[in-house]
């Protein structure tokens, strides 16, 4: 046996084992991203981002209810109520009401 050629052999799978041992998808493993996110694979790991409309409270993604901002996001308040959807809003018209004398 020659010893140079057992050194290259020996380099070479563990070459082989250094650019392959990333070729898992966390996010295809069962990883657990909380709701209303979305997993993207890293380098030898994982990053859980939340959706549009919605934010971080340090653990879970949870719904922004934009019929809290101020000001609210529907233009015209006399005609139409907000109502908050799971990561947006809609403006829906205001239901009338009338006046018995």
């Amino acid at each position: 046996n020659n010893p140079s050629q057992e050194l290259t052999s020996a380099f070479n799978s563990n070459l082989k084992a250094f650019y392959f041992c990333d070729i898992v998808n966390e996010c295809e493993l069962n990883t657990t991203c909380p709701e209303l996110s979305t997993c993207r694979n890293t380098a030898a790991s994982f990053q859980c981002t939340c959706l549009e409309g919605s934010t971080s409270n340090g653990t879970d993604c949870i719904d922004i209810d934009e019929c809290e901002l101020s000001p609210t996001p529907c233009e015209d308040t006399n005609r139409t109520v907000c109502v908050n959807e799971e990561g947006s809003f809609s403006c829906e018209e205001a239901p009338t009401t009338t006046t018995t004398t």
